[in-house]
């Protein structure tokens, strides 16, 4: 019954990989009210950091885990096989109030090289896990660390930003952004995109040698009067009506749900704030 925000971790760093191994070797390690989803083991090596419920400490974790059902009441949900500690109050409170099979081990901070990861596992100098990693993510690694640097200087650039709506309009219809959409429209009546692509280069750079736009120019043996009413900024919005798409609909539903979760970390990290639970 107490505080959510004692529940808040800071800072959590993951390392986790999963490989297939023999189910029936599995099976040995799981009790009978369990079914095995699929025979894979997962192991997760977890470093928390600003730990609220044990006063911004910190502690270590290894865990390995399958994925199982629970037969009688079908829940889904990862079973730990074993899961290593190196504090005992995480120990004590995860095996003695819940059952998790946790048990104390010294666990030293992981170690980068180049693109590899390691860890490992032991007891008085008894090795229970080793982990050597290549990693594969480590240019989004870099893209997270290089983003977190630019949004702190992005803020208040964003916060004092003035937009000029009419000349984004006027920039947005430029003929040169909108080319694409005559293609499409050449695309839709048959026509192979290539050759499409091809008679709309010939076209717009006819337009601009003349100095006039492509609806100035009007149709050709190729180009009808209900193509080039596919060059017009409403239209080009509108047809795309997707998930992330530019719809005006679309927008203004992404632009609320960001308002939303804006608010949200706002409240989350304001001084007296909840936090973000783990």
């Amino acid at each position: 019954g107490g505080d959510l925000h004692d529940l808040q971790y800071d800072d959590v760093t993951s390392i986790a990989i999963s490989y297939l191994t023999d189910e029936d070797q599995l099976a040995q390690y799981v009790p009978d009210a369990f079914e095995i989803l699929e025979p894979s083991v997962n192991i997760e090596y977890q470093k928390c950091c600003g730990v609220q419920w044990m006063g911004g400490g910190q502690y270590t974790l290894v865990a390995v885990m399958t994925p199982v059902r629970h037969l009688s009441s079908g829940t889904v949900g990862a079973f730990a096989l074993v899961v290593w500690e190196n504090d005992a109050a995480p120990i004590l409170g995860g095996r003695e109030d819940t059952g998790i099979p946790k048990i104390f081990a010294d666990i030293p901070d992981y170690h980068l090289l180049g693109g590899r990861a390691t860890a490992h596992v032991s007891y008085e100098g008894r090795a229970f896990l080793e982990l050597d990693l290549q990693l594969d993510k480590e240019p989004l690694f870099r893209t997270r660390e290089t983003l977190a640097l630019a949004l702190a200087a992005l803020s208040p650039l964003v916060g004092g930003l003035k937009l000029h709506r009419e000349r984004m309009a006027e920039a947005a219809a430029d003929e040169r952004l909108l080319a694409t959409a005559l293609a499409d429209a050449l695309a839709r009546r048959g026509i192979p995109f290539r050759t499409a692509h091809e008679i709309v280069g010939k076209r717009f750079a006819e337009a601009e040698r003349a100095g006039r736009s492509l609806r100035d120019l009007g149709p050709t043996d190729e180009i009808t009067e209900e193509d080039l009413d596919a060059v017009d900024l409403e239209r080009v919005l509108a047809r795309r009506d997707v998930v992330g798409g530019t719809a005006p609909r679309r927008v203004a539903r992404a632009a609320r749900a960001a308002s939303a979760r804006i608010a949200r970390l706002a409240r989350e990290t304001a001084p007296g704030g909840k936090g973000r639970n783990r």
